[in-house]
């Protein structure tokens, strides 16, 4: 069962691009890392967050 949701979040989150007309360029995970502690490493959101500021990014959807 591990990863299943992320699985599904990663269909929801293409099925939203697709209809907007977007196209994934990146999946970022962070499988098994909590969101909701400041102190904890998320490398694969800085990379998205750095890619944002980079200008590489459009949009993100999650």
């Amino acid at each position: 069962m591990n990863g299943l949701a992320i699985e599904r979040q990663r269909e929801d989150c293409e099925a939203i691009a697709k209809q907007r007309g977007g196209t994934v360029v990146h999946t970022y995970v962070n499988q098994s890392i909590s969101a909701s502690k400041k102190d904890v490493e998320r490398p694969d959101y800085d990379a998205m967050v750095a890619s944002l500021k980079r200008g590489e990014l459009d949009a993100i959807i999650c």
